[in-house]
């Protein structure tokens, strides 16, 4: 195959990956297309008897017969109808031969073919048909050929002067035509030799040689090109080939050509062996014109399970520098987390016992934002042995080196054991878990004397903090409605928590953060994710969940609602500024929570949930979804988000810099999606995200894409923020989207693919 051909096919979009069905119109463009009637027969084909139906009969046995008006021929699963037959055979039947003449029909499970004559060989079914219409059986593929010729036991169809189109009857919108074209069954390709490709009747293009294919297999080959127009990269055109290597081994290259920028290699190579799954994707720029600067992205995801026993894991994402996801758009990353990860793991785990050994690294989205500690390495090792008498024992242990690239900055080891008992009591409708936990942490730290930066933070510091808890709940349940079709829970909950308070401002927080207190975050033993700090607790948490179920046990409706309350002001420092929730000394109810779901039928559903804290002063978080789902291209969504900021502050332990960024202010969202078809073909997706805060939108997003049986057309247009300067910067999108339908597996609306581009993608709410 000559790559010029294919890259010159894939320009005019007679390359395309399968996609997913849409079965509405899968099904109209299945109108018309043959389908094989009957069981399938197996058997050696020169072992099949051959049975002849017509109106006259001529013969001279043993060598020749003449069968006339209506002439019916059947030998396995391949069919031959026509006006004039003749069937001739040696004595010793070592040959065995069918002609054909006027009105001839052969069928197969393969291809329908319509000619003036046709010639078969029974001992083997190569058939040759002349001046021939075909149609492929069970898929989209039609054309003409002044020769056709069946070989190989129905694999091959070779075409003389012959034509191909994915198109149906009557639509001859795009079609190829060879001096030779050739399908392949087994390998579900078209070979085309001196191809002239035409759009309508008009030819646009000519190769010697072309390849498509004809099912859903993975071939070589150029896929389908994007196009986009962008407000800062200008014309962006995006030629994706794939490269089908081996069973377990494929890669993508891609030429992404930015006006604005220069030409962008994309290289994403897939692998499966011994050693587990995994991804390699490598992208570069060369001397970004605007950036004036090579652009780099590489990114590695692994994971694999070795002898069922030992694993192994990969999570690396690196750029060449901070506004590489701001500048180019990728798959692999966005510029939203602030920051990229790389963390490569391995370990051992079975029934009872597991450790790994990782190592961790940040690289930070931010220039004004201090320098990331980074885990070389982190040694886990936790141990399980449960059914030790009446009682569960586990412990937990972690060894970790925290270093860090500014040289001002301390080396900190930590050493954590954590052993846990759990006295477990259950039946059928309640539980009661109790549990004794130990927090051992040591920490060392090393630092240059010369910059004098430890502060208050110790050289070596040991903390040890018992911890007691106790969670009971029961379920109870009722039958209700007509013929007690509905099941209603009632599942209440109380859990008892205590943890000794102990001053933690010696110790530098490297990896704690506070977590929400959603409805299930309200019973968790720690409100900070990490261990450097753990909070006091004295306190009772309550509440409940109560659950509807139809008779087909789908949950149909949900409420949860809790509270905290704190008999002792809970906090983990003390003289501190760094957080509202340690410089809080109220005790009482605090914390509520609560989160519902109702699914009013099949097709509407609604779902909320809200966090107050009083510490804060304020609402914490509230989320809310309205939903309306009919199928995959009919989707109404109405949704708000709200966070307070001085909850995001706390959350961020104080953060602050000379540039803070605007979501510190808070997060107060409004969002709308709908995807709708205007037509059976064409489908409509918008998006819009509202920041009532700042008074702006964050993200705007509006497709149409039309699809027909054989090709579609659509057009995506995206506006979002990219950063914020005196006002708020917006980069704008706009994106081409062509292909040929029929050539592959797949045919839909399109909504789908619509729905999840953007920054941010439609997520079902239900």
């Amino acid at each position: 195959m000559k790559p010029s051909s294919k890259l010159i096919l894939s320009t005019l979009s007679l390359m395309i990956s399968p996609v997913a069905f849409g079965q509405s119109l899968f099904e109209q463009c299945l109108i018309g297309v043959p389908k094989f009637e009957g069981d399938l027969v197996e058997g050696a084909i020169d072992e099949l008897p051959v049975n002849i139906n017509s109106d006259e009969l001529v013969g001279h046995y043993p060598t020749d017969a003449l069968f006339v008006g209506n002439v019916v021929l059947k030998q396995g699963n391949s069919t031959l109808k026509t006006d004039k037959l003749r069937l001739t055979q040696t004595v010793d039947v070592s040959e065995r031969t069918a002609t054909a003449t006027g009105n001839v029909f052969y069928s197969d499970p393969i291809v329908q073919l319509k000619g003036e004559s046709a010639h078969t060989n029974l001992l083997n079914r190569d058939t040759d048909v002349t001046k021939s219409y075909y149609d492929m059986v069970g898929k989209q593929g039609r054309g003409y050929a002044e020769k056709v010729e069946v070989r190989d036991n129905n694999r091959f169809a070779v075409m003389k002067n012959g034509t191909f189109t994915s198109c149906l009857q009557g639509d001859n919108s795009w079609s190829v035509s060879g001096t030779t074209v050739i399908h392949d069954k087994e390998e579900e390709v078209a070979k085309v030799y001196n191809a002239v490709v035409r759009l309508g009747p008009v030819p646009v293009f000519y190769s010697p040689y072309l390849e498509f294919p004809l099912g859903d297999r993975r071939r070589s080959g150029f896929l389908i090109p994007s196009y986009r127009y962008s407000s800062t990269n200008d014309f962006e055109v995006t030629i994706p080939y794939y490269w089908n290597i081996a069973p377990n081994y494929d890669a993508t290259i891609s030429p992404h050509y930015i006006s604005a920028r220069g030409l962008q290699l994309q290289n994403e190579f897939r692998y499966l062996n011994v050693t587990g799954k995994g991804l390699l994707q490598g992208d570069y720029l060369p001397n970004d014109e605007l950036a004036d600067r090579d652009r780099w992205l590489f990114y590695w995801q692994h994971s694999g399970v070795i002898n069922k026993v030992w694993r192994l894991n990969a999570d690396v994402t690196r750029v060449s520098d901070i506004k590489y996801f701001t500048d180019l758009d990728t798959a692999y990353g966005n510029s939203t987390s602030g920051y990229a990860t790389q963390n490569l793991s391995a370990g051992y785990a079975d029934e009872s016992f597991d450790f790994s050994l990782s190592t961790t690294r940040f690289q930070l989205f931010s220039d004004s934002a201090p320098s990331a500690y980074v885990t070389e390495p982190r040694l886990n090792i936790n141990y399980f042995k449960p059914d030790l008498g009446l009682l569960d024992f586990k412990i937990f242990s972690e060894f970790t080196q925290f270093k860090n690239e500014n040289p001002r900055l301390a080396n900190i080891q930590r050493t954590h054991i954590e052993p846990v008992l759990n006295f477990p009591i259950s039946n059928s409708y309640a539980s009661l878990d109790s549990e004794v936990r130990l927090y051992s942490t040591y920490y060392r730290r090393e630092e240059d004397d010369r910059f004098n930066n430890s502060g208050n933070f110790e050289r070596t510091y040991s903390r040890v903090l018992p911890q007691y808890k106790a969670d009971a709940r029961m379920v109870f349940e009722r039958r209700y409605g007509t013929n007690e079709r509905f099941i209603q829970t009632l599942e209440p909950r109380v859990q008892y928590l205590y943890t000794p308070f102990d001053d933690q401002s010696r110790i530098q927080n490297i990896d704690s953060a506070l977590l929400q207190n959603d409805t299930i975050g309200l019973f968790r033993n720690r409100i900070y994710s990490g261990i450097d700090r753990i909070a006091s607790s004295n306190m009772v948490t309550a509440g409940f969940t109560s659950r509807v179920y139809d008779d087909k046990a789908d949950e149909k409706f949900n409420i949860s609602l809790g509270q905290i309350y704190h008999f002792t002001p809970q906090r983990s420092e003390k003289n501190t500024q760094a957080s509202a929730i340690n410089r809080n000394n109220d005790d009482g109810s605090l914390t509520w929570a609560a989160d519902s779901m109702f699914k009013i039928d099949d097709l509407w559903g609604l779902r909320g949930g809200l966090q107050y804290d009083t510490r804060l002063s304020s609402l914490a978080l509230a989320n809310a979804i309205v939903e309306y789902k009919k199928d995959r291209d009919r989707v109404l969504q109405g949704s708000y988000r709200y966070a307070n900021g001085d909850y995001i502050n706390a959350t961020l332990d104080g953060f602050a810099n000379n540039n803070p960024p605007q979501f510190l202010e808070g997060i107060s969202q409004v969002g709308a999606v709908a995807s709708w078809p205007l037509m059976d073909r064409v489908a409509l997706v918008g998006r819009l995200y509202y920041d009532t805060k700042q008074n702006q939108p964050a993200e705007q997003f509006a497709g149409i894409q039309y699809n027909s049986c054989c090709w579609g057309v659509g057009v995506t247009y995206e506006r979002k923020i990219i950063g914020f300067d005196q006002s708020s910067r917006y980069d704008e999108k706009v994106s081409l989207i062509l292909k040929i339908n029929g050539l592959g597996q797949g045919i839909d609306l399109g909504s789908q693919n619509m729905l999840e581009q953007g920054i941010l993608p439609y997520r079902r709410g239900f």
